[in-house]
């Protein structure tokens, strides 16, 4: 088994290994959770019986559309002591999902808080403070072209992006020359993704496409679920009264839309 010394990470890439980098600041970490002292059954395991957020919850939609996923959040008490990081997204609804972020503990999930520490142990990462786990169990889960949105992150932090399960591809692609790097990371692999490649790359799971000759439900019978761990270093914390606050915005500007939609759909008639 491929060994890399975790602890010997650091902001520096060539730390990381030459035979490790796939692009710019970006490396592929074969047997991450078992350098970092974990079993990526075991983590599978919880992570797999995580309470996830329904995709079709209001709440989690993507410009009024249900998600191609199922999620979990997670914070970390240490470090946001006061609030709870809040990482917004364009176009969609997740703030409600704050109502769903809660604290990680050894009784809840103590292998995902064993691995979130491991990470916050390599140089540059102690802030790291949040976990969005995500679950693929459809073939037709996936997560388009994208790159994380930079106003709620502390600039300069590394991305740690855990998959465990299935393999699916992440594609990375390059948003002036488009040149595309496909990588396949497998059962508790990282793909540490650099700063600089958020910027100036996009990244991607795709569907997982049907073998030639297999109708649908056979193929939605066989298929296996990947479940991915999203380490990250949020800035934003959002203290209790700033999250209900917001929470009564959004509500009250929901609602305004929602009046918008019925009086547009009653004009057809």
């Amino acid at each position: 088994m491929e060994k890399v010394n975790v602890q010997a990470f650091s902001l520096y890439e060539n730390l990381f290994g030459e035979n490790k980098r796939v692009c710019g600041d970006t490396f592929l970490i074969r047997n991450f959770v078992y350098e970092c002292g974990g079993d990526p059954d075991e983590l599978l395991e919880e992570v797999a019986g995580m309470k996830y957020v329904d995709r079709a919850y209001p709440g989690i939609m993507y410009r009024g559309n249900m998600l191609n996923r199922a999620k979990f959040f997670f914070y970390d008490r240490l470090t946001c002591p006061v609030g709870i990081p809040w990482y917004g997204y364009p176009g969609a609804t997740y703030l409600n999902a704050v109502m769903n972020t809660t604290a990680m503990s050894a009784e809840v999930c103590p292998k995902i808080m064993n691995l979130f520490r491991e990470c916050q142990g390599i140089p540059g990462n102690a802030g790291l403070n949040h976990c969005i786990g995500t679950a693929y169990t459809k073939p037709n889960d996936n997560i388009g072209a994208h790159s994380d949105k930079e106003q709620d992150l502390e600039p300069g932090r590394k991305i740690i992006i855990v998959s465990l399960g299935a393999n699916r591809p992440l594609v990375l692609k390059n948003k002036v020359s488009e040149e595309v790097v496909t990588l396949y990371p497998r059962h508790g692999d990282a793909v540490i993704l650099g700063w600089k490649t958020n910027q100036e790359w996009t990244h991607q799971v795709d569907v997982e496409p049907k073998p030639v000759g297999m109708g649908d439900q056979e193929w939605a019978e066989v298929i296996k679920p990947r479940y991915s761990l999203c380490f990250r270093t949020i800035s934003t914390i959002l203290s209790p009264e700033v999250q209900e606050k917001k929470l009564r915005e959004t509500a009250k500007s929901k609602a305004s839309r929602d009046k918008v939609k019925e009086e547009r759909k009653k004009a057809k008639f």
